[in-house]
């Protein structure tokens, strides 16, 4: 009897398992292997957790049960090109028109549209990344599910704006922007961030009204008709989601007030307990008794005598430095070791790796800062500029200026991290922090969960957002009764000052 009872509790939960294993799509536009990293991570997750998931994506090749996988490769067959996003002066504006280019090329994919269109197909949620754009929004409309939006970069006002939530420039900034400080901010600061967010708010609403708007009724509105269901205005749809993750944590980027609808993820692609390192990069590291430095830096665009002059550099360090490139070099020094691919993640978790020299993406920081190792940080687009200034004025990295001068100014920012112990201090404390927390897969698996079994998660949400329009959330009715209330008292004023003046002159007639 008791064999059959424990065969009947297998059964049960068996069952349960297998009726809780829901159907999520996962979206994600860009062709970049460190976004990829990311929603591959959640994609995992997911997975592992027994739902079934269809992911969307630009360059991935997972293969597992219960994944059906549309890979929609770039038009060129390459993935993004930070070369070309530097020689094209990619401004903030420009960023955001990209962001509009690669979802339209998701969603004309012929696979994506057959899955639209494909009545049979149901989601219980929809996890979309946000990519400088909402045009991906309406993918929950199509599936009547809730949607969840995930950003691979750090929290901002552009990303609250995703929650109808408004982020004042007096603590904040984009992450478009060249530089950023630690608040509080000096009038100059806060006059010069308002002016940014007055200026991208402005493109960014023109963006929805002009360019998104028209391409969701020219890519979604026959999809909808399909599916027997009625477009709503593009501006409705946007603002329905239920959840946002963020990829970040307030240790590395800013510290920002967020509704409860928006959680921090960062550290979720970081798997506990690592994988052992190949023996030959175990042994390397082993016997790395000064360290050593992991250079993980876009290289490619660096000059060939930069290149030259930066194995020179390194030459001089009693560390061993892996450089981590695809390009061939020659007239290596004996302490330097060239790799086409290094298990970062694992090389920063070994004792000896004492500093890492990146770009200084959040993805990147956000390792680094896991395994207590101080960085220097090398910004060339986007975020970048944002994570690398805050790392710096937190005393856990230096941000180095990209220019032909650059090896040098890695050699003194290397020598200052290693002599001074305050940054691998500083770096350990975060170290600590982040290891003590709640595994991040483990809460976006919650609150991914969450959203599916509560429709939504509307108890994360104010009603009155909801029902509030874009005039009323801005207060535009409000101060233009303001503004009337003022302007009707500057006219009584002067009615006043008029009747004033002209008893002054009768009274002087008078005497």
């Amino acid at each position: 009897m008791s064999y059959r009872m424990m065969f009947g509790t297998v059964l049960f939960f068996c069952a349960v398992c297998l009726c809780w294993g829901s159907r999520v799509l996962v979206v994600s536009p860009v062709p970049s292997r460190s976004h990829q990293q990311l929603t591959d991570s959640i994609v995992k997750t997911l997975l592992d957790a027994g739902h079934e998931v269809t992911y969307i994506n630009r360059l991935t090749e997972m293969k597992r049960k219960r994944l059906k996988v549309i890979t929609v490769r770039p038009e060129d067959g390459q993935e993004l090109d930070v070369n070309d996003l530097i020689e094209r002066h990619h401004t903030s504006h420009k960023t955001i028109e990209l962001g509009v280019v690669l979802a339209k090329q998701v969603i004309k994919n012929e696979k994506v549209r057959e899955l639209l269109q494909d009545n049979q197909e149901t989601f219980d949620t929809v996890i979309a990344e946000w990519y400088y754009t909402r045009l991906l929004a309406p993918l929950a409309a199509v599936f009547e599910c809730p949607l969840i939006w995930y950003t691979a970069c750090d929290a901002s006002w552009m990303t609250s704006q995703l929650m109808l939530e408004q982020t004042s420039p007096v603590y904040s900034t984009d992450l478009l922007s060249s530089e950023a400080a630690l608040p509080p901010y000096g009038f100059r600061e806060r006059v010069m961030r308002l002016a940014r967010q007055v200026y991208l708010s402005g493109w960014i609403t023109y963006m929805i009204h002009y360019v998104e708007s028209p391409a969701y009724y020219e890519l979604y509105q026959s999809v909808l008709q399909h599916r027997g269901l009625s477009p709503s205005q593009y501006e409705r749809v946007l603002y329905k989601a239920s959840l946002l993750l963020i990829n970040s944590d307030p240790e590395i980027g800013q510290i920002l007030p967020l509704p409860p609808n928006t959680k921090y993820v960062g550290g979720h692609h970081i798997e506990l307990p690592s994988k052992a390192l190949p023996q030959n990069l175990q042994d390397l590291l082993d016997n790395a008794k000064h360290g050593a430095i992991l250079f993980s830096a876009d290289s490619k665009i660096l000059p060939w005598y930069v290149k030259r002059t930066l194995l020179h550099v390194f030459s001089q360090f009693d560390q061993i430095t892996m450089w981590e490139t695809g390009e061939q070099l020659t007239d290596i020094p004996d302490n330097v070791y060239v790799f086409k691919q290094l298990p970062r993640l694992r090389i920063l978790n070994h004792n000896n790796t004492v500093l890492l020299i990146t770009n200084g993406g959040t993805t990147s920081l956000l390792e680094a800062a896991y395994f207590g190792v101080p960085v220097i940080g090398i910004p060339l687009y986007q975020d970048q500029f944002v994570t690398m200034d805050l790392a710096h004025a937190r005393r856990r990295g230096i941000k180095v200026k990209f220019s032909e001068h650059i090896a040098h100014k890695i050699k003194d920012s290397v020598n200052k991290i290693l002599s001074n112990n305050s940054y691998h201090k500083n770096a350990e404390k975060v170290s600590i922090y982040l290891q003590s927390t709640l595994e991040p897969q483990r809460q976006i698996l919650h609150w991914i969960e969450l959203v599916i079994k509560t429709g939504g998660a509307p108890q994360l949400r104010s009603p009155a957002l909801l029902q509030l329009t874009t005039l009323q959330m801005l207060n535009i009715d409000v101060l233009l009764l303001l503004f009337m209330f003022v302007w009707f008292l500057s006219k009584v004023l002067k009615v006043i000052q008029v009747h004033w003046r002209a008893d002054v002159l009768d009274n002087k007639k008078n005497d």
